[in-house]
């Protein structure tokens, strides 16, 4: 009896060819998975190539430097340059990432310059990915490595009133003179975060504008670049030595870390955070509270109201100011995937281990996560994840288990962080690291049992195919 022939391999479409698309689709070529990745600018890099700024695909502006070194942030089979400073700048990242590209050989599966406008499950399980001017294909497997730093979000509420001066979101910043010149001007800059904090301190220089408040809702915990000359972020911490460690242990370390080397956001006129170290998405800076200290920054209260070619702040004082800057997060989205396949709200997303949407056995996500730590190592290991489950060498649980997972954590987020949508997506760096390696291990075992979640060889039946419409 002639051998029944091998059904082809699954064929995987991936959207985004930033930091967590390009080693998808390294992992999957590692493995022998044909996929074709559509990145919608000219540019790999995502986010940290400023190029993609006119494309609406980047945050970065131009004084922009990573705040985690180099060692959390290379990928494992691809180390950062031992030349390169433990903080680089966008520019070196975005270098980084070209050669990892070449090294690798992967520019020749990703599509550049090409949207993708929808995806459709069809009746078979497959995904007909619509492109513009309606070109059509079809793959077995879609992975969405779009990030979430890309579709602004104004405040919520907006402020009543009216202002005679400019508005901008933290988004479309690129320097002092880009894209409003606020040279010799009072500018108010919204917001807590890294953004917010990096603007303000290069804003904040005297020799840029006249003035600059920053308003601020609630405290936050400031972490220096460096502590005794060390990275902050290569201390030994206890969470990625031991993933089982409680969270507690790490927020106690480095409370103590910050009251030995800077002192209590209250010395400096911030406010007190109502929360303890890690409870919170942290801000990392090694400038703001020197800038503070020095008077080149004034904190204020939210803003209460717009007036005219001034602001009034919740403390009822009244600034005259020129431009605003809203540094208010980002909405995740995704225009691509209709009503039927998910629905965001709240920037909730509810995914098992941040990476399959339970249900939808051929459907991932990379890199929707906010790690204390960087994203390129995680999703190096969700790419293997997917990789292997791809070819069929681990399995995923069943359904029901997956959605009892997802609540779990979600009561244990609400218990750890602030409610915000800023927390609705964060990890543990090492104890989420651990739990990509353990599904790994996991899903090895998983495979051999029945009724497991696989993608099974539906794949084989029927031919792929490139439709364009006129």
């Amino acid at each position: 009896m002639p051998d029944r022939p091998a059904a082809p391999l699954p064929r995987t479409c991936v959207i985004g060819a930033g930091s967590s698309g390009l080693p998808v689709i390294k992992a999957l070529l590692d493995r022998g998975l044909p996929v074709t990745c559509y990145e919608r600018t000219p540019h790999v890099g995502g986010l940290w190539c400023i190029d993609n700024k006119r494309f609406g695909a980047s945050a970065a502006y131009d004084s922009l430097h990573i705040n985690t070194d180099t060692k959390l942030m290379e990928y494992q089979d691809f180390p950062m340059p031992e030349d390169l400073p433990a903080y680089p700048s966008h520019r070196q990242i975005h270098e980084y990432f070209r050669a990892y590209v070449g090294r690798f050989g992967l520019a020749e599966h990703i599509r550049f310059g090409v949207a993708v406008e929808r995806c459709r499950r069809l009746d078979d399980g497959r995904w007909e990915v619509t492109l513009a001017g309606d070109e059509r294909e079809t793959f077995d497997a879609l992975v969405i490595a779009t990030g979430h730093h890309w579709d602004p979000q104004g405040p919520e509420p907006a402020p009543p009133g009216h202002f005679d001066g400019l508005q901008i979101h933290s988004h479309l910043y690129r320097n002092p003179g880009e894209p409003v010149d606020m040279r010799g001007r009072r500018i108010v800059v919204v917001g807590l975060g890294n953004s917010a904090v990096d603007i303000a301190t290069e804003l904040g220089s005297r020799a840029v504008a006249e003035r600059v408040f920053l308003s601020v809702r609630r405290g936050a915990w400031i972490l220096p670049k460096w502590v005794g000359g060390t990275p902050i972020t290569r201390l030994p911490e206890p969470q990625r030595l031991f993933p089982w460690m409680p969270w507690q242990v790490t927020s106690l370390m480095m409370g103590l870390i910050m009251r030995l080397s800077v002192g209590r956001p209250s010395d400096y006129g911030l406010p007190m955070p109502d929360h303890r170290p890690l409870q919170s998405h942290p801000t990392v800076s090694q400038d703001l509270l020197s800038r503070i200290g020095h008077g080149d920054i004034a904190i204020k209260p939210p803003i209460r109201a717009l007036d005219g070619d001034g602001v009034v702040f919740e403390d009822g004082s009244r600034e005259p100011a020129d431009v605003i800057v809203w540094c208010t997060g980002y909405r995740v989205s995704f225009p691509f995937l209709g009503p039927e396949v998910l629905e965001v709200s709240d920037n909730v997303v509810p995914l098992w281990t941040r990476t399959v949407l339970p249900g939808v056995d051929n459907l991932f996500f990379v890199g929707l996560y906010q790690p204390l730590g960087s994203i390129m190592q995680p999703a190096e290991l969700q790419a293997r994840v997917i990789g292997e489950y791809l070819l069929g060498h681990i399995a995923f649980p069943e359904e029901a288990r997956m959605r009892r997972d997802i609540e779990a954590e979600r009561r244990a987020m609400e218990r750890r962080y602030l409610r915000s949508r800023r927390h609705t997506m964060q990890v543990d760096f090492g104890p989420f690291m651990h739990r990509l390696r353990r599904l790994l291990v996991d899903g090895r075992r998983l495979a051999a049992q029945p009724g497991s979640m696989r993608l099974g060889a539906r794949h084989a039946a029927a031919p792929h195919t490139l439709e364009t419409t006129p």
